[in-house]
């Protein structure tokens, strides 16, 4: 037992109390240690046993120990439940180990550690009693020890001492704590029953949230009670009163709870773009969340718990249903996310079926909603998914550009041979066609044609950006496709030469026998029979090897190559080289049996031939001679014969081994059967003989045939002399008489007799040469001839000359009266000809003397035909009236068959009526102008429409509806016409146009027709002048009547708009400018409407008189404007607009989110400024500008009054209220500076502010920038006005005190009682008026500008105005408006001209004195003397009103 305390027990316990203390760092920290309470229960097993006096003496080193470590437990113990007490470490520190709550969380914990003690002073008090028995004999001491008592003995009495005094200590609190607790509920529980009054929930409109108002402090109370009542504690009656009613509506309160918290976060669990399709669900939840009602319409309470039940139940199911619908929408939104993603790694060339099916599947699952969620409410759902949809069909748009020639699916050609050209089938266009339309067009087309799932993709077109986004990409598809074909065509290249003799398929026969056997016609006289008939057997020989290497070589061709995505087939093209190869096989069998056929003809005919000429009896000279000439050609040809027949063999021999090398069938035996030559031999010798005896036999018949020629001269040299005679009575003397074109035909009838004549001569000439004979001669036949020449010379240029006369003269006089000049081209020509006749030649002469009057003739009409008779703008009656001055039948002319032979032929009239002609082309002239002018007119009225733009008047509408107008048209859509300028403008010119015809000579023709025209072009012209007026005033009017304004004439507003509104779509309906004039009395009703306009305008006058009397400012705003503003008051965005002509710096003004409230101004340059009074917007916008007004200035000047208190003046400032704060504190530091003495040391001080200003950077800010610059400016400004009080500047001596001179005259800034500023300069104090400027650009201020200041102040003080004066661009506007700004006073500048009138002006004075801003009249002098006068008049009153009542 010894070993056991000594080694295991106490080490134990030092070990775990030292742990228990926090030292858990030690060199034991990593051994397992007992807890402390283990080792007290070890201490208790062997309670007995130390009970032992012997062993309790032998530990009392142990005793001491263990008395030692459990006072270092006790102490432990001790500064947890200190720590506790002070709440050092809260009670979130606490960990009892169990699902504990609150206080009774606390209470455990000191139960806990009350177990505790108490276990160590039980243990204590076993070890403490055994020492007592082991020293009984002792006495006690006066402090409960026993006297002799041993030291561990001591120690361990003072260990219990100390266990007790913390039991009881851990006892008292626990009590304590308890009661502490229940007075605290005790107290609260009144307020913590305010919800069995209260609604059930109600809705925080800040954050939009639902808040349940069970309390919640009574489910950590009834918690606190149920735990503190399993610990042994008796709770208070009423405690347990307000815990058993919270028990009762607890699950309810959850619930609530629940619901709320759902509600709350509902919308970051939904998908967005499925809201709108949960939204009958959730609206239906936030129906019965929001109105907690029994079945009689009374809310429920928490004291209606039956009703409260079934609330709950209902609201827990509809609950339920929003989120059942939302998880299985979002299931579908995963299957379509799915269904996407599958379709980004889909290619669209390959697989379009894919996409088909899945676009198709993706519908199928919206329709399949489409019970539940109706189409409508799954729009935006169909509208994500477009999008989706777009992203993956762009991604494989893309990818497709890139490869789609290799990627499409593989198409089979076949390469084939048609009508002797290489070609595809299908042929390569149709390919190239197809493969656009199809394929690429089909690929490319895909985005214009793909439809989504949603509204916004069932029209065409959704998905095209996707094809036009990239078109570089396109042309490059193109090109591909173009290099993919070009590639096809190439192949088709690479075989063509294999085409030769697809090139004569047709004829191939006749081919080789044209290439092999030569042409059998090429020469008719058969000179030569072996070259002639030509071709040597070696030809047929090479060219059957070369079949034979061909068809190796087509063996050798592929059958199939393969292109892209096309595998072209060649085994078509294979048939067609054999077929075309054993074609040619054929032919040259068939070709070579021909040769030798022809070879055998060829030495048949030449026996033929031979034998019918040694038959021949000669009957003539040419007969003898050409029989000779054939004899001897027949004797020079007897060596071919034996030639021809040799070939013939040779190709026998031949086509036997052709025969032998060609297969059973595969050619005809007739094309290789082989030539027979028996019996040639006994014909050929017969002919040589018979030729030998020919020549004798031919000497003979030319000796008759001499005599014969001799009596044919005598009988030709009578017809010469009969010629001659006929000639001589038939020649033409002198000039022609009579009919030229007889003596024309006679002289040619002549030439071509005498040529018969002159042949008959030659050919009896040749028979005597070939007879050997003399030839005779005729030298009668060569004076005839000489004569007839030179008789047609003559009278061929007079032939040329009509000739071509009516060659020009037979056209038509429409075509070629623009074509003179070419008759006097021709004129000129023959003139220049006749000039060259001479008096040597009369037959010349009389012709040219001929051709020159006709020539005279024509010239002295000619001007005319250029001039009067071209018949411009002619009409038939005109035609008419000139064939008949000519002398030309009525009837047998029109202007049509009319041609210039006919005017030609008529010189003379024309010549003789020439005035006539003049006088009628003049007329002809007038009438067409005004044929002209009539049918622009009638065009123009066909034509010219009105260009109409709509005017929704929808206001309208509701106001007169309102006001009980039931004629048709009242309020909608009402048509307006444009463009009012150029309608006028054209009519205008018509009138003017109209009245120059009235001058014309040729009027009375057109007499009713114009003036019908002068009526309806003044009725338009005034009544299109009228109805402009109309149009624009009602545009003007309507929108204010229709407001319920000036009801005291809007019953005749109401009858004008409905009369405006009746014309205005009749108009409408036709369109045409013309329809105006053509409406029953229009210019009544037009002007009756006029009238009537301008009652109701004199009223409205008065009506916005009123209006600028109730905010002045309106004075600065035209009539327009005005009427705008007051028509649309409803619409912000046209305040919005005006508001800047309203006030200076106020550019736009912001409204509250309901649009109820202006909350902020904002100037133009972006500075915002919040309103410290919010302006109420309502329909009386006179009313509210002038609260904006008001709250304008009381903003300005309450932002003052902040600006030291800010933190950073410079960015949270506005740049007015800034820089008036600088204005004010300087006028502060200088007077301080003067009163001191230290205006050095204050001029020192502002440059270092303006060199730090100048180094702040806002080059990222625009608004700061501008501040900076303004205030920069102001800083440089009173760095000049300190240095010039110095005596830098000027020479003046420095200032002494506030108010020297040197600094009076400056313009200084003071702070009035009640937050307001004055600004003073010299004798004249003036206010600050608060008009808030924004952040416009502010004017360097130069001496000369402090003058003008000085000026301008000084004549402010004494009731005048101020009157800059110089040249152009010196500033003058500039620095009045400075001055305006230095004092926030609104300043309008006026540019005067002659225009203004003194009515205008003093409207302007009205508005600038009602509303207190400055005016400023630039260009005062361009004003009228007597506007001047009255002017200064309206000025003198306003001065001395202000002397009265100011």
């Amino acid at each position: 037992m010894p070993f056991l305390a000594a080694t295991v027990i106490i080490p134990n316990m030092a070990l775990s109390t030292s742990q228990q203390s926090g030292g858990k760092d030690g060199p034991n920290a990593s051994v397992a240690v007992a807890h402390p309470q283990q080792l007290f229960q070890e201490l208790r097993q062997y309670s007995r046993l130390l009970s032992r006096p012997r062993i309790a003496a032998a530990l009392q080193a142990e005793q001491s120990a263990l008395a030692k470590q459990v006072d270092q437990y006790l102490e432990l113990l001790q500064t947890e439940l200190d720590k506790q007490q002070d709440g050092a470490r809260g009670r979130a520190a606490i960990n009892t180990g169990r699902l504990m709550h609150g206080v009774a969380d606390s209470i455990s914990w000191l139960m806990q550690c009350q177990a505790k003690a108490s276990s160590v002073r039980d243990i204590l008090q076993l070890l403490v009693g055994t020492a007592n028995s082991t020293n009984s004999t002792e006495s006690t001491a006066a402090n409960g020890t026993q006297v002799g008592d041993a030291p561990a003995t001591v120690a361990l009495r003072s260990c219990l001492s100390t266990a007790v005094s913390l039991v009881q200590t851990i006892e008292t609190q626990k009590k304590d704590m308890f009661t502490m607790w229940q007075d605290d509920v005790q107290s609260q529980l009144q307020d913590m029953a305010s919800w069995k009054t209260s609604r059930l929930m109600t809705f925080d409109a800040a954050n939009s949230h639902i808040r349940c108002h069970f309390n919640e402090a009574l489910v950590g109370l009834l918690k606190e009670v149920r735990q503190l009542q399993a610990l042994g504690f008796n709770v208070r009656r009423e405690v347990l009163q307000e815990v058993e009613t919270a028990g009762k509506f607890y699950r309810y309160g959850m619930v609530l709870h629940q619901c709320a918290h759902f509600y709350n976060n509902i919308a970051t669990e939904m998908i967005p773009s499925q809201k709108p399709m949960m939204l009958a669900d959730a609206v239906e939840f936030e129906k019965v969340l929001m109105n907690p009602k029994d079945a009689t319409g009374r809310d429920i309470t928490w004291h209606n718990a039956s009703a409260l039940e079934g609330y709950v139940r209902r609201l827990s199911a509809v609950a339920e249903r929003l989120a059942m619908s939302n998880r299985r929408l979002r299931q579908w939104h995963s299957v379509l996310a799915g269904k996407v993603v599958g379709l980004m790694s889909t290619d669209l060339v390959r697989h379009k079926d894919k996409w088909v099916a899945a676009v198709k599947e993706m519908r199928d699952i919206f329709a399949g909603l489409e019970a539940q969620y109706p189409r409508a409410r799954q729009e935006v759902w169909r509208h994500h998914w477009d999008f989706q949809l777009y992203k993956a069909l762009e991604v494989q748009f893309r990818s497709g550009l890139e490869n789609i020639n290799k990627n499409l699916p593989e198409m089979e050609v076949s390469m084939v041979c048609r009508h002797h050209k290489l070609q595809y089938d299908p042929p390569l266009e149709e390919l190239r066609m197809n493969h656009i339309a199809k394929h690429l067009n089909g690929f490319l087309g895909l985005p214009l044609r793909m439809k989504g799932v949603s509204s916004l993709s069932e029209r065409q077109g959704f998905f095209a950006p996707i094809a036009d986004a990239d078109p570089a990409a396109i042309a490059m598809v193109y090109e591909s496709c173009e290099a993919l074909f070009a590639s096809l065509a190439d192949e088709l290249r690479k075989y063509q030469d294999w085409l030769v003799l697809g090139d004569v398929a047709g004829d191939l026969e006749d081919y080789v026998e044209q290439q092999l056997c030569g042409s059998s016609n090429s020469s008719d006289d058969g000179s030569n029979i072996a070259s002639n008939t030509g071709g040597d057997i070696g030809d047929w020989e090479l060219n059957l090897r070369m079949l034979k290497q061909a068809a190796q070589d087509v063996d050798r061709l592929p059958n199939e190559v393969r292109i892209d995505c096309y595998k072209i087939s060649l085994a078509p093209f294979k048939a067609y080289l054999e077929e075309m190869m054993k074609r040619l096989r054929e032919a040259l069998a068939s070709s070579l049996r021909k040769k030798a056929l022809s070879e055998r003809q060829a030495i048949d005919d030449f026996l033929a031939a031979g034998q019918a000429l040694l038959n021949l009896q000669a009957t003539s000279v040419e007969e003898i001679g050409k029989a000779g000439q054939e004899a001897r050609a027949l004797v020079t040809r007897l060596s071919e014969v034996p030639q021809l027949r040799k070939r013939i063999e040779e190709k026998n021999r031949l086509l036997r081994q052709m025969a032998a090398a060609t297969p059973a069938g595969a050619a005809s035996g007739s094309s290789l059967a082989i030539i027979d030559l028996s019996g040639l031999s006994e014909r050929w010798d017969s002919f040589v003989s018979q030729l030998q005896a020919y020549d004798s036999n031919l000497e003979v018949q030319r000796q008759g045939l001499q005599g014969q020629v001799l009596k044919k001269i005598q009988e030709f040299e009578g017809v010469i002399t009969g010629f001659a005679s006929r000639w001589q009575s038939i020649k033409p003397r002198g000039g022609p008489t009579g009919n030229p074109a007889v003596v024309m035909a006679q002289l040619e009838d002549a030439a071509r007799q005498l040529a018969d004549i002159k042949e008959e001569a030659d050919a009896l000439c040749k028979e005597c040469e070939a007879l050997g004979v003399s030839p005779p001669a005729f030298p009668q036949l060569e004076e005839v001839q000489a004569d007839v020449m030179s008789t047609q010379a003559s009278w061929g240029s007079y032939r040329d000359f009509l000739t071509e006369r009516d060659n020009l003269a037979h056209k038509d006089w429409l075509s070629m009266r623009d074509q003179v000049w070419k008759i006097e081209d021709f004129l000129t020509k023959w003139e220049g000809t006749c000039s060259g006749a001479s008096a040597s030649d009369p037959g010349k002469a009389a012709i040219a003397v001929v051709l020159l009057q006709e020539i005279d003739a024509y010239r002295r009409c000619l001007p005319h035909l250029k001039s009067s008779m071209r018949g411009i703008n002619w009409e038939d009656t005109h035609w008419v009236q000139l064939f008949s001055l000519l002398g030309f039948k009525a009837g047998t002319l029109t202007k049509e068959t009319v041609t210039l032979a006919h005017f030609l032929d008529k010189a003379d009239a024309i010549i003789a009526h020439v005035q006539q002609i003049k006088e009628l082309d003049a007329m002809a002239q007038g009438e067409a102008l005004i044929r002209k002018a009539l049918t622009e007119l009638k065009l123009w009225a066909l034509q010219r429409m009105f260009t109409f733009v709509s005017n929704t008047d929808k206001a309208a509408a509701g106001g007169q509806a309102a006001a009980g107008d039931t004629k048709q048209g009242a309020g909608g859509r009402v048509p307006l016409v444009k463009e009012w300028s150029e309608i006028l403008s054209e009519l205008g010119n018509h009138q003017s146009l109209v009245a120059s015809l009235k001058t014309s000579h040729y009027y009375s023709m057109f007499k009713d027709e114009v003036a019908s025209w002068e009526s309806r072009l003044s009725t338009l012209l005034n009544g299109l002048g009228v109805l402009q007026g109309i149009q624009r005033r009602w545009l003007y009017l309507a929108p204010i009547f229709s407001r319920g304004a000036l009801p005291a004439v809007a019953s005749r507003f109401r009858h004008v708009d409905g009369e405006f509104r009746s014309i205005m779509s009749q108009l409408e309906a036709s369109g045409k400018v013309v329809a105006l004039a053509d409406l029953p009395g229009v210019l009544a009703r037009l002007n009756s409407m006029a009238t009537q306009l301008d009652a109701c305008q004199r009223v409205l006058s008065e009506f916005l008189e009123e209006k600028r009397a109730a905010f002045p400012r309106f004075y600065f705003l035209g009539d327009d404007d005005l009427l705008e503003i007051l028509g649309q008051a409803a619409s912000l965005v046209v305040i919005q607009t005006h508001l800047r002509k309203l006030f200076a710096g106020i550019h736009r003004v912001r409204f509250s989110q309901d649009q109820s409230n202006i909350t902020a101004m904002s100037s133009a340059e972006g500075e915002s400024v919040e309103l410290s009074t919010q302006v109420k917007v309502t329909e009386t916008i006179e009313a509210w500008l002038d609260q904006l007004t008001s709250s304008m200035r009381s903003t300005l000047q309450g932002s003052l009054s902040g600006v030291a208190d800010l933190s950073d003046p410079f960015s949270q400032a506005p740049s007015q209220v800034l820089g008036l704060y600088h204005a004010l504190r300087f006028t502060e530091r200088v007077e301080a500076a003067i009163q001191s003495g230290t205006l050095p040391q204050l001029a020192s001080e502002l440059r270092q502010e303006l060199t730090a200003l100048a180094s702040k950077d806002c080059s990222n800010h625009s608004l700061l920038q501008l501040k900076k610059q303004g205030l920069i400016i102001d800083l440089m400004h009173s760095c000049n006005v300190v240095e010039g009080l110095l005596g830098t500047e000027g020479g003046e001596a420095p200032p002494r005190s506030p108010g020297d001179w040197v600094w009076t005259r400056q313009l200084r800034y003071y702070a009035e009682q009640g937050g307001g500023v004055s600004v003073c300069m010299a004798e004249a104090t003036l206010s600050y008026t608060w008009e808030y400027t924004g952040n416009a650009p502010k004017l360097v201020v130069t001496p000369l500008t402090d003058r003008c200041f000085l000026t301008l102040t000084q004549a402010l003080a004494l009731g005048y105005g101020g009157n800059p004066y110089g040249p152009a661009g010196t500033g003058k506007t500039e620095s009045v408006k400075a001055l305006g700004q230095a004092l926030a006073r609104q300043v309008l500048v006026f540019n005067c001209d002659e225009e203004f009138d003194f009515r205008s002006m003093g409207r302007i004075f009205v508005g600038l004195l009602m509303c207190g801003a400055w005016g400023c009249f630039d260009e005062f002098n361009r004003l009228q003397e007597d506007v001047l006068s009255a002017v200064s008049q309206q000025v003198q009153a306003i001065q001395v009103g202000k002397c009265l009542y100011y």
